[in-house]
């Protein structure tokens, strides 16, 4: 304890900034996390601006909880037919639809953005095939 009362200035800034890179790759890991972490389904995407000034705090440092995407539709609500494809990867399968075409020309391929359902992309899908 003695020994703490003696350190300069320029040891106490040293410290601070130390114990800063700390806490910044802190919130970032939490950042990173909650991003690639979906929580379940049923929750809700919070609006910041109906947020609480904690709940803001809360956002910062530990991340957005960001729901499950679910499809609430599929290729045959628009008059397509599809087949389900599971695509297989060390860390578990990915599931695709597959919209054939008897007149194909060419492969399309569409991605959901970040926290989109693939049930998004119908719209897209309905534009790429001619005579719908």
């Amino acid at each position: 304890m003695r020994r703490l009362r003696h350190l300069r200035w320029w040891q106490y800034a040293i410290i601070a900034c130390i114990v800063g890179i700390i806490a910044i790759n802190g919130m970032a890991w939490m950042q990173a996390h909650s991003m690639l972490h979906y929580s379940s389904p049923s929750a809700e995407k919070a609006e910041i601006r109906n947020l609480s000034f904690s709940q803001r705090l809360r956002m910062i440092f530990l991340g957005a909880k960001i729901p499950r995407p679910i499809n609430r539709s599929t290729p045959t609500d628009i008059g397509l037919f599809f087949e389900t494809q599971w695509i297989e990867s060390d860390g578990g399968a990915l599931e695709a639809w597959f919209i054939p075409h008897e007149d194909s020309q060419g492969i399309v391929l569409l991605f959901p953005g970040y926290a989109a359902s693939k049930a998004s992309l119908l719209a897209p899908a309905a534009t790429c095939r001619p005579g719908i």
